[in-house]
Order: structure tokens, then sequence, then C-alpha cells
């Protein structure tokens, strides 16, 4: 989870953004380093991410790909 006044590659971390997957309704709080994980999704299935941080709003809605090829994915606020 990165916060962002230009390119992604100058992002910043953003700890304590809530990140939810809308079909399961699970919620993770990201750490320190931005980083968030869901244990219980399936694998080759695609669900819908939000994320909010405080000071940062909300980042559109995002559809992703279990799993992604680097186990990653890359949520940047505006």
């Amino acid at each position: 989870m990165n916060a962002n006044n230009g390119p992604v590659a100058n992002a910043k971390p953003v700890a304590d953004a809530w990140v939810r997957v809308d079909e399961t309704g699970e919620t993770q709080v990201t750490n320190e380093l931005g980083q968030f994980v869901f244990t219980s999704l399936q694998h080759s299935k695609q669900y819908t991410l939000r994320a909010r941080a405080i000071g940062l709003g909300e980042v559109p809605r995002q559809v992703v790909n279990v799993p992604s090829p680097s186990g990653e994915y890359d949520i940047v606020f505006p």
C-alpha cells in the first residue's frame, strides 16, 4: 500500500490503511511497510480490493487475480 505524488517508484508505504476484499468481507490493516496479507483467498479467482487510509481517502476498487505472478499487489493512493 503506497501513497503517491508521482510515479509508483516514488511512492511511500502507508501504515494503518484498511484493505477489504468485497467478496469475503475480510479486512486487514497494513503494517509499517504498507504490507497486508489475506490467507483465506482461493487460487484461480478474481477478487475486488478496496483500500482506505486516514488523510488519504479511498482508492477506487481494484480487481485482482489470485495469485499474482509476484505474490504481491500494489495499491496506490492518488
